[in-house]
């Protein structure tokens, strides 16, 4: 059945755009109510693909005519080898844009929400839970991922001209499993016991730290793509020299200055008697990521490292 997205509703900024809103208007749209109603993960991901990509209504809204050559040119758009009409070219720009976009539809509380959407996107990752989706992409994605193109991406961190790819997937890890563990299994996948990959160790560090740093609240979802543009971004001059660019964690200070603690958690210093640090270090990057225990209230632990109470569940979701 050939099925044309909801147009008539349109998410403002804030609330997960895959959430019980959406579903109810998808349904009354195609199948005239919730009885009957089968919404299937393509359909959820041509919907995060009009979220992400603006149409020619107003404020951006998608018509009947941009779904329709959504529907039929899909697989070349998803690939990049066709371009959106109404979008910037391929390339970190183009990546970091499509981020915004997405996050903007989501509120504090649906980080998770946020972190699958992009697995999905653009790391191929199924929806569902998390430990389950990513043993099906093991041995690599298990679904089309969006190609972003690599112009202006740092090229010590640019293995196959779809970095974004790499990111994502290392990203989704970092938020559910922990940048300890998420570093661990990129070391599996792409260090010298494998097909050692330079590039894409580099990355995958970078990527799996940032979504711890989300999943502890350090950063909030509208932050992701200034992190991640002051990680990846080619034009600026402070990578990888500085640590203050924040990708070369010898310290373990915050990502950026200007970024503080996005929840309103109380927090206390540990000392280092507390903490159980496990370092992973590469000579290239500099980077050192200090795991610290989990404890009942938020923390920061100073130069050692970071706990929150925001991990007490994480891989549950």
């Amino acid at each position: 059945m050939f099925k044309l997205q909801s147009i008539k509703y349109t998410d403002p900024s804030g609330y997960d755009p895959l959430d019980s809103a959406w579903e109810k208007a998808f349904c009354n749209e195609h199948f005239g109510g919730m009885d009957g109603c089968t919404i299937t993960d393509d359909d959820r991901r041509d919907r995060l693909f009009s979220v992400i990509f603006s149409g020619s209504g107003t404020g951006g809204s998608w018509t009947a005519g941009d779904w329709a050559f959504y529907q039929d040119q899909k697989e070349k758009l998803w690939k990049g080898t066709l371009s959106w009409l109404f979008d910037v070219p391929m390339g970190l720009d183009r990546f970091l844009s499509h981020l915004d976009r997405l996050a903007s539809h989501y509120n504090p509380g649906e980080e998770a929400a946020f972190v699958k959407a992009v697995g999905n996107v653009w790391g191929g990752i199924p929806f569902g839970p998390s430990i389950t989706s990513a043993i099906q992409v093991r041995r690599g994605p298990a679904l089309p991922f969006l190609h972003e193109g690599d112009d202006n991406w740092i090229g010590a961190l640019n293995d196959d001209g779809q970095p974004a790819h790499h990111y994502a997937g290392l990203f989704y890890a970092g938020f559910f499993f922990g940048a300890d563990h998420a570093a661990a299994a990129n070391w599996l996948r792409d260090g010298p016991i494998s097909d050692n990959n330079p590039p894409d160790l580099h990355l995958g560090y970078v990527a799996g730290l940032q979504g711890d740093l989300l999943w502890g609240r350090f950063l909030s979802v509208s932050q992701v793509s200034t992190a991640a543009r002051y990680a990846l971004d080619a034009r600026l001059t402070t990578w990888p020299e500085s640590p203050s660019r924040g990708i070369i964690y010898s310290t373990g200070r915050s990502l950026m200055a200007d970024v503080k603690p996005s929840n309103a958690q109380s927090y206390e210093r540990l000392s280092s008697s507390d903490l159980s640090v496990a370092g992973y270090y590469h000579s290239f990057l500099g980077l050192y990521f200090s795991r610290t225990r989990r404890v009942s209230t938020g923390t920061i632990t100073g130069d050692i490292g970071y706990t929150t109470a925001a991990g007490k569940d994480r891989m549950s979701k």
